[in-house]
């Protein structure tokens, strides 16, 4: 795998133009990977119309406060786990549609409302074992939304995102791999793969 930072730079670059053209903003949960996905995705001129933003969610204090959840919660299901994982995505959608829902009147005022949403995320070992993960363990995970159709079910009478389950999703992949190399190159491999999923979900 070329996980060099010129290759990850011509990624976020084809990200970004993929991304403008089909109407695609991307929300990205970190922990492993410590913001190295949004910061690739910065770089490119464009990028303000496709970051719609990003987490970096270290400690299971910082996990439990962006999910609102007891950090007991965090620890019983796991910091790098399948579980963890599914719900950060889930917690970057729930902040997206959110905001789309209490922004709608201006964004369809200014057609500004994008076609996709994906919530990307990262938790893993970079450093020494946790949870009985050895170093190298990553678990890496894409969720997407078709907008319109979520932005509709979800503004029915009595349903907000913070009751309902955000379904339908168009790709939910999670995958859990094991990476060689120094604690600088585990983060970079992550980075590269997080990159190419978002890559082969993109219209």
């Amino acid at each position: 795998m070329d996980f060099s930072r010129e290759h990850i730079h011509q990624k976020a670059v084809d990200i970004i133009s993929k991304c403008t053209v089909s109407g695609c903003m991307v929300g990205t949960s970190e922990s492993v990977t410590g913001g190295e996905i949004a910061s690739s995705l910065t770089k490119v001129k464009g990028c303000s119309s496709v970051l719609f933003g990003s987490q970096v969610v270290y400690s299971p204090m910082a996990k439990a406060a962006f999910c609102n959840q007891p950090t007991k919660r965090i620890l019983e299901v796991g910091t790098v786990s399948r579980e963890i994982m599914d719900i950060l995505l889930d917690c970057m959608g729930r902040r997206f549609f959110n905001q789309i829902i209490a922004d709608d009147g201006y964004l369809r005022e200014t057609s500004q409302i994008p076609s996709i949403f994906i919530s990307v995320g990262t938790v893993g070992v970079a450093g020494k074992k946790v949870e009985d993960k050895e170093t190298g363990f990553v678990i890496t995970g894409l969720r997407s939304w078709d907008v319109a159709r979520v932005r509709d079910a979800l503004t029915q009478p009595a349903k907000a995102p913070n009751s309902t389950p955000l379904l339908d999703q168009d790709h939910d992949i999670i995958k859990a791999r094991s990476l060689d190399g120094t604690r600088r190159e585990i983060i970079l491999q992550a980075t590269s793969l997080v990159l190419d999923m978002i890559l082969n979900v993109v219209p």
